[in-house]
């Protein structure tokens, strides 16, 4: 597989795929000329990847299978829908599903970066520009600085930041994955104010999703709720089930098994009970999911005013350091000279 096949494809790149594939079998294509007409209207670099689709889909395997060949490039969560609504014969909502998906997605990671790029700039400037005058004295010949420390003071710097947070997300990425580590990772990361929010109200909003879909492809409820949990983003929903599912087939009701773990909140729970007393559960599930769905783009908008605020306060925190250490240059500086006076 060469490494173009193992690039992920973006949000955008999937919104648009998914959408006009979707739109293509709602009005009656056959997924094998629709995948055949998609390699003409896709980006350059998704073609080869959509023609092994395409051939592994004429070789009567369906969509979901076929994108397995290609690891890297779709998430399982996406490849798990597919799954889905493949059983059930709705491959047409579902896709249009994860193109709406995907646009949100898509939409929140661009309204983050662009709130975030004028702190960053002035990150950056509150770095580099404090050191340019002596970076001059030193090419002219006045000054003790030279480049290396320049650079050393100023990139050097920016890069111990840069590397040290995404070193703790690589590492928390690592805890996640790790079964022992990963519910405990995950509890911790939930007990950040509106990170931790938007995480649990997106792993429940897709947790309910998957259920409802699963339903409809003709799962039964148990079997439903074992699969979501094992597909979930949240490792704590995954080790809960595990631990709850002996209790389902008791006397016990389904939400009151729910509430009992300790994972799914108050109201999950009663809009669930409420769906099981009505035999209306699946419209409850999609009530769930939109509720978490609203949730969680409501924190994410929250946190995308918040974390500009803390780039200003790492900006602030930089320039007190500078004054001090100029308030130092300068007391020394006096120093000197009333020593030379003496």
């Amino acid at each position: 597989m060469d490494n173009e096949e193992r690039m992920r494809i973006s949000s955008r790149q999937l919104e648009m795929f998914y959408v006009q594939l979707g739109t293509m079998i709602e009005s009656g294509v056959p997924i094998q000329q629709a995948l055949r007409s998609q390699e003409k209207t896709v980006a350059p670099r998704l073609r080869s990847t959509v023609a092994r689709w395409r051939e592994w889909t004429e070789q009567g395997h369906p969509l979901h299978e076929a994108m397995g060949l290609t690891p890297g490039r779709i998430a399982e969560f996406d490849r798990q829908t597919l799954q889905i609504c493949e059983q059930s014969g709705t491959l047409d909502k579902g896709l249009l599903s994860l193109g709406q998906y995907h646009q949100k997605r898509g939409e929140a990671i661009r309204r983050i970066v662009g709130i975030t790029i004028l702190p960053v700039i002035l990150l950056v400037a509150a770095v580099f520009v404090p050191r340019i005058p002596k970076l001059v004295l030193a090419f002219m010949g006045q000054g003790e600085d030279t480049m290396g420390a320049f650079f050393m003071d100023t990139a050097g710097w920016l890069a111990s930041l840069v590397f040290g947070v995404a070193g703790m997300f690589w590492l928390a990425q690592i805890l996640l994955r790790h079964p022992a580590t990963g519910p405990a990772m995950d509890w911790l990361l939930n007990a950040i104010p509106l990170f931790g929010g938007f995480r649990k109200a997106h792993a429940l909003s897709v947790w309910a999703q998957q259920v409802r879909m699963m339903l409809a492809a003709g799962h039964g409820v148990v079997p439903a709720m074992e699969n979501a949990s094992r597909f979930s983003p949240s490792p704590l929903i995954a080790a809960a089930f595990p631990r709850i599912k002996p209790f389902i087939n008791s006397q016990l009701e389904v939400s009151e098994v729910l509430a009992g773990s300790g994972v799914f909140p108050p109201m999950f729970c009663q809009l669930w009970s409420a769906g099981e007393r009505s035999g209306r559960l699946d419209e409850m599930l999609d009530r769930l999911s939109r509720h978490f769905e609203d949730e969680w783009r409501r924190k994410l908008a929250q946190l995308a005013v918040a974390l500009p605020f803390f780039i200003y306060l790492l900006v602030s925190g930089f320039i007190i350091m500078q004054i001090f250490k100029m308030m130092g240059s300068y007391v020394r500086a006096c120093e000197q000279a009333i020593d030379f006076g003496m």
